[in-house]
């Protein structure tokens, strides 16, 4: 199995990450012999792209392909699994799950003969785009045995990736922490469009505006790390400028999403008290 591009990929999933798993890989050489979804419109659009085959049913994806990748719901994967343990196969197989959360011993559901092998990319991918790999420089967790380690490396460097090793025991705790960075964050985004907008700057510079400055943060962030990279009222003790924060959004459906990530912020430099003092004082001032 070491020369992977002689064989035959199998894609069963052909939502966002398995299409763009399915043509950044073609794009990198590797034989894209079928994709598989429920919608077969979904994988006829893909297949167009790379181009390769449409396959219709489980058994034939794991009759043609090597190696399989499985880009599907999390909810999906175990029945998916059980459907592939029906069906008899020759040659050596290898099952690639790209679930965050899964462990890859599930893959074991599919039939103790599959190598198994989890690869899973800690970002929020997108919708396939053509002129854009949005895998290249983010971390793949990755879990495997001796015999599925050096394709994980492979895939992993076609796409431009970057390896991170999880336990099986921490994944769960992975994924959540990969929920917070590629998707809370959204919340915190669209209040910050909000408020400009409110504020009446022009809507064709609210994003230009809203990703400079969490930029900018991020770099901080790479820079110093927490906490020398905060910075606001808060750690100046510029306390009036909060009141007049909290003031300003005394009407407003934020204020709570504000208090509560402010109240995270003061926990984290040691300030939670003055922050609640200030809390205090302000739901004082809107009662009377």
């Amino acid at each position: 199995m070491n020369d992977f591009k002689e064989k035959y990929i199998g894609i069963i999933g052909a939502g966002r990450v398995g299409s763009n798993i399915a043509y950044w890989l073609s794009r990198c050489g590797w034989k894209i012999r079928g994709i598989l979804d429920i919608n077969p419109d979904n994988a006829r659009k893909i297949a167009h792209k790379i181009p390769t085959g449409i396959i219709n049913d489980v058994g034939t994806i794991i009759k043609r392909c090597d190696i399989i990748f499985i880009t599907i719901p999390d909810s999906e994967i175990i029945p998916v699994l059980e459907e592939i343990s029906e069906y008899e196969y020759d040659g050596e197989k290898i099952l690639v799950l790209m679930s965050g959360i899964m462990p890859a011993s599930i893959l074991g559901l599919a039939g103790i003969e599959f190598l198994p092998l989890s690869i899973h990319p800690l970002a929020g991918i997108p919708p396939l785009d053509i002129r854009n790999n949005p895998f290249y420089g983010i971390f793949f967790g990755m879990e495997g045995n001796d015999k599925t380690v050096k394709l994980a490396l492979k895939i992993i460097d076609d796409l431009g990736g970057k390896l991170l090793a999880i336990e099986p025991e921490y994944r769960i705790l992975y994924h959540t922490a990969g929920v917070f960075g590629a998707n809370l964050i959204y919340p915190i985004i669209h209040a910050t469009e909000k408020l400009l907008a409110d504020s009446c700057i022009h809507k064709t510079d609210i994003r230009k505006v809203v990703t400079n400055l969490i930029t900018h943060s991020l770099d901080n962030y790479q820079e110093l790390g927490i906490p020398e990279a905060m910075t606001g009222p808060l750690v100046r003790d510029d306390y009036s400028t909060i009141l007049a924060h909290l003031f300003a959004l005394k009407d407003d459906s934020l204020l709570p999403l504000y208090i509560q990530l402010m109240r995270d912020f003061a926990r984290i430099i040691n300030k939670e008290t003055e922050f609640d003092e200030l809390t205090e004082y302000i739901q004082n001032k809107i009662q009377k």
